[in-house]
């Protein structure tokens, strides 16, 4: 840039040169060149001016117009006392805002604006030499580098030199990966091998409950951090009801008792579990199980004798002899670890199926340290071992038989709530009670199937609920579309033969229905000619032997002659000759 012209629009020029010598000045790309008052850093406020004028003043109050040339041909030009530029403000500069770093934006009064956030030197707002503020607020990934950001590249992506908060990218394990990528940072892993896919990489990852990798100290490790599903949150085997009693023989009839008694456990869990210092016994006493380890899924058998001509054939994982001993009629097992948590306890007595020679056998579809303390979940074994007694010692249970009222469902069962009482939601049969009218109450007691009634109202006490009952005349009971019931079909008692009330239209105490002249008072009812019809609603009829008002005789006929003349007047007697 040497030789270019500083102009402001009052005549004044600063040519460009270091001091008339003919030493070049050059401006990197995107670089800074600065020209003030003064170069020295220690008079001029603290300002890192390039290239200090001799023959030029910005006036502090009196905004100009400043341009830059070469050659006589205007590179740039602002004018700053254009409209809308305002009055510089002292101690701040006037800083173009980096979105409009042009030749053409730097026309705009709205692309300027005074400095407000950066310092230099000994306080003044600028930043001479570096990048400007935004004069709005910035916005990284915009593509226009802002004061406060190291960078902006457009975007918001991490780890392709500007991250996305618009700082440099770092490597600081220098590996080539960049920290924002880099699956562990602090050490050099090009690979990036991150065994377990958690994010972390080998190199910084020594264990990690959770990923489904057995690591380091992990006695289980299922995926997750869960508590209470058989692997805690540590990695650690939970040990309650992961080892259950599978089967119990307390009376052998082909052994001695002595001999012949013994408990089977099964590891249901997915992990294997050391046994050692283990107690198992009864509420009598117990004995502790010496060094055993029990792979997932495995069985151990514990008796009374391990003397395998005396106790059917059996090879036991731990003798417990005179400790303690199994009551044939009831009794309760545990098995406890050597702090004391009870893994596994179950009672057996006179709900639970037994006989002599033949072990309790929990069903295999009820391996579960809470089924098994379901009496309806054990049956008798029935697969012959050693000299004779039946069960599975050591092997998979035999299948219980299904029964209805074991409190569990079957393949031929739609429920089984322990009982076989009806309607309590599951039948006799284990079929579900069925409510069609869904108002609580099962339709074999309900009075009224078809139609919600969970009152079960039944007014005439005939068995059918009011609302699928029609109203039955005459039972005594006032139904609907009923006004009353008298417990009769009597007409003219008060209560009609249609369950309405007696209307007694003339009042005479005679209800309509009975009366036999209506719209007459004839309390007495009163009918000579026994026709029906009251004699105050009925004219004379002479000729019905009935003598009327009106009549002197009527002799059921009308001849004259007779001496009944035919309008019933009495006739002279004419004497025969």
């Amino acid at each position: 840039m040497r030789g270019w012209v500083l102009a402001g629009g009052d005549g004044q020029k600063h040519y460009f040169e270091f001091n008339g010598e003919p030493t070049p000045i050059l401006v990197q790309p995107g670089g800074f060149l600065l020209v003030g008052s003064d170069d020295n850093i220690a008079t001029n406020g603290g300002a890192p001016v390039d290239l200090a004028w001799q023959s030029f003043e910005l006036p502090n109050s009196t905004p100009l117009a400043i341009s830059l040339s070469w050659n006589g041909i205007e590179i740039d030009q602002v004018d700053l006392a254009a409209e809308g530029f305002g009055s510089p403000k002292s101690g701040r500069s006037l800083s173009l805002d980096p979105a409009f770093l042009s030749a053409a934006g730097n026309d705009l009064a709205d692309a300027w604006c005074s400095s407000t956030l950066a310092s230099y030197g000994e306080g003044d707002k600028g930043t001479p030499r570096g990048i400007n503020e935004a004069c709005t607020e910035a916005i990284c990934g915009d593509g226009v580098q802002h004061w406060g950001e190291q960078c902006d590249d457009g975007n918001l992506d991490d780890g392709d030199g500007c991250d996305a908060d618009c700082t440099v990218s770092k490597d600081s394990d220098g590996d080539g990966i960049v920290d924002s990528l880099d699956n562990c940072p602090q050490i050099e892993n090009p690979e990036q091998g991150d065994r377990d896919n958690d994010g972390l990489g080998d190199s910084c990852d020594t264990q990690d409950c959770g990923n489904t990798l057995l690591e380091g100290s992990e006695e289980c490790d299922d995926g997750n951090l869960d508590a209470n599903d058989g692997c805690s949150e540590l990695c650690v085997v939970e040990l309650e009801g992961a080892v259950i009693i599978t089967e119990i023989m307390p009376n052998p009839k082909v052994t001695k008792d002595t001999d012949g008694e013994w408990i089977e456990v099964t590891n249901i869990s997915d992990w294997s579990i050391s046994l050692t210092g283990w107690q198992l016994g009864d509420e009598t006493g117990s004995f502790q199980i010496d060094e055993l380890e029990l792979e997932s899924g495995a069985i151990a058998l514990f008796g009374r004798s391990g003397d395998q001509s005396l106790n059917g054939g059996l090879e036991m994982a731990g003798v417990w002899g005179s400790a303690f001993g199994l009551n044939q009629g009831a009794d309760t097992l545990t098995l406890a670890t050597v702090d004391g948590l009870i893994v596994d306890q179950v009672s057996y007595g006179a709900d639970t199926a037994k006989q002599a020679g033949s072990s309790i056998s929990l069903d295999p579809d009820r391996y579960d340290a809470l089924l098994n303390d379901v009496p309806g979940a054990w049956c008798v074994g029935v697969g012959v071992f050693g000299a004779g007694d039946l069960g599975t010692p050591g092997q998979m249970n035999s299948q219980c038989e299904s029964k209805c009222g074991d409190s569990f469902i079957d393949s031929d069962e739609e429920c089984d709530d322990g009982n076989t009482d009806p309607l309590d939601g599951c039948e006799s049969d284990c079929m579900l009670s069925v409510d069609t009218d869904t108002d609580g109450i099962y339709d074999p007691a309900d009075n009224c199937v078809d139609v919600a009634n969970p009152k079960q109202d039944d007014l005439d006490n005939d068995g059918k609920g009011d609302l699928c009952d029609s109203p039955e005349c005459g039972n005594g009971t006032v139904e609907p579309g009923e006004i009353c019931d008298d417990t009769n079909l009597l007409p003219g008692d008060g209560c009609e033969v249609d369950c309405t009330f007696s209307v007694d239209w003339d009042d005479d105490g005679v209800a309509d229905s009975v009366d036999n002249c209506i719209g007459k008072r004839n309390p007495y009812q009163k009918d000579l000619d026994g026709d029906g019809v009251g004699d105050l609603c009925d004219p004379p009829e002479c000729g019905n032997k009935v003598i009327e008002s009106g009549e002197s005789c009527d002799d059921g006929n009308n001849e004259d002659g007779d001496s009944c003349s035919s309008t019933c007047a009495l006739e002279p007697i004419v004497p025969t000759p």
